[in-house]
């Protein structure tokens, strides 16, 4: 796998993060995505936690009209 680098790996960990439900605002900690006053930039760590494809025919599915 040619794609695999330790940027990949800190958008998998920080985005696994999210999906084992950890709150945005400690994950961004976590990251080190800090603003100037020290509060979580949340702005920052949502652009390494994109939705895959799977995920979101996942989160539509939790709204089907079976």
């Amino acid at each position: 796998m040619t794609d695999l680098t330790c940027h990949a790996l800190r958008h998998t960990c920080l985005h696994n993060l999210v999906k084992a439900g950890i709150p945005l605002s400690t994950v961004a900690e976590i990251a080190g995505h800090l603003k100037v006053d020290g509060t979580p930039n949340i702005d920052m760590t949502l652009r390494y936690i994109k939705p895959g494809k799977e995920e979101k025919a996942n989160a539509m599915e939790a709204i089907s009209w079976d």
